[in-house]
């Protein structure tokens, strides 16, 4: 079950260094007498920096445009797979990234919030790569990204609030930095951030939707936004260098902060991973709805996480640096994880394997009974051999020839009473 690398581009492929080079620039920018003066006074409105503004809701458009919407009516044809995929992402997934957050950066609070903005920004972009690479059910996938579009544009300001606002404030930890204002006004301004970061975008995206599909036609609509599509990556480099330029050189004395954020980040993508993995298998999942709702839950959208996060507390703070910090730490992580989940495919028994064996032993004139007793699927899948190609090699021998037991011609052409596989199959002369 090899992965099909040539799914992810060489773009893709090399996520981490692009973000680490726009760091790098970024931060000798930062040195150039001026640029972070410039950068900095660049404000509309006071506050919001145009550079900034410009860059974060163009990185969120291309990922909306490529959501099939058309998908709507699917939710409700796997409402055991969609359920537990909210339960997951939407109650489990935001307290744990909070906990872990809390056990390592208790004493840290500016990072810790920067954390929690990344754990309540569920995924809605690159899953659907590594679904794809992980041999995902795809239908679902895209189904489960839908939902979270939605729901993110719904609870996003309700977690920041009840989190950031209540919570961590009843342990006692706040920032120093950031809008000091009630909580019913602080609410108000995160979800006016999130109209427009989220909701402009998301307005933008589906209103092209509507358009291609009408206009193109989905080929043609599907190829559009492909093309579009490395805007966001563009979008988002171009993001971290401004953010960068603007305090690279104070920056560079936080490396600390930096593997401290990364590891209550590698913590949860691991244990909400394989957690989501076994929970499905153990509810009896197939394997691709398994490995979709495991990918979902796991993956976050550091965009929408660092947009909020510069628009909350500012391009300098540590909760925007712990944001950046994000997709550095998640692309890699996320890679290794399609290698576990191809691993447990073949380690654990799925319940479509019995059935998609029945299928393959009808097509290809297999002793069904057979093939199970012998576990042939499961041995495929740990040697990781194609069954179907296995299977697609050998001729039928018509049963009349072996009456009643299996009968396999060998290279000498001699019968046999029975076959490794349970198929009557005709060997290869030499």
């Amino acid at each position: 079950m090899a992965i099909e690398f040539d799914k992810l581009g060489w773009v893709d492929r090399l996520l981490t260094l692009w973000i680490a080079l726009a760091v790098g620039l970024g931060i000798g920018l930062s040195y150039i007498p001026g640029v972070s003066d410039f950068l900095t006074g660049a404000t509309v409105g006071g506050d919001t920096n145009i550079f900034l503004a410009v860059g974060l809701i163009v990185m969120m458009y291309p990922p909306l445009m490529r959501v099939d919407y058309g998908r709507v009516g699917q939710i409700f044809k796997n409402p055991k797979a969609v359920g537990t995929s909210i339960s997951l992402n939407w109650i489990i997934g935001p307290w744990l990234m909070t906990f872990l957050g809390l056990a390592v950066l208790h004493s840290h609070p500016e990072l810790l919030q920067g954390l929690v903005l990344i754990g309540i920004a569920r995924c809605i972009a690159m899953v659907l790569i590594w679904c794809e690479l992980a041999g995902a059910e795809m239908d679902l996938a895209v189904t489960l990204v839908l939902v979270n579009s939605v729901l993110q544009i719904l609870l996003y300001s309700v977690y920041e609030m009840l989190i950031i606002q209540i919570f961590l404030p009843a342990l006692d930890i706040s920032s120093d930095n950031g809008e000091d204002l009630p909580i019913g006004e602080s609410f108000l301004l995160v979800l006016e951030s999130v109209a427009i970061y989220l909701g402009i975008p998301f307005a933008l995206g589906f209103g092209t939707w509507i358009i291609g599909q009408r206009f193109l036609g989905e080929t043609k609509y599907t190829k559009f936004a492909n093309t579009i599509g490395p805007l966001a990556l563009c979008s988002l480099l171009f993001v971290i260098v401004i953010i960068f330029a603007m305090s690279g050189s104070q920056m560079v004395d936080e490396i600390t902060s930096v593997l401290l954020v990364a590891v209550p980040l590698i913590l949860y993508f691991l244990i909400m991973f394989v957690g989501s993995f076994l929970l499905c298998w153990k509810m009896d999942m197939p394997y691709g709805k398994t490995s979709a709702i495991a990918f979902t839950a796991a993956g976050n959208n550091f965009e929408l996480a660092l947009a909020l996060a510069i628009a909350l507390y500012g391009a300098n703070s540590e909760q925007a640096l712990a944001a950046v910090v994000g997709p550095l730490i998640e692309i890699p992580v996320m890679l290794i994880l399609v290698f576990i989940s191809r691993w447990l495919a073949g380690y654990l028994e799925f319940s479509d394997d019995n059935e998609e064996l029945r299928r393959l032993c009808e097509e290809n004139g297999c002793d069904y009974e057979q093939c199970l007793a012998d576990n042939i699927q499961k041995e495929c899948k740990k040697d990781q051999c194609d069954v179907v190609e296995c299977l697609k090699s050998r001729k039928v021998v018509p049963s009349d020839i072996a009456g009643s037991d299996v009968a396999i011609v060998d290279g000498s052409g001699s019968f046999s009473d029975k076959g490794d596989l349970g198929i009557k199959v005709v060997g290869a002369q030499n």
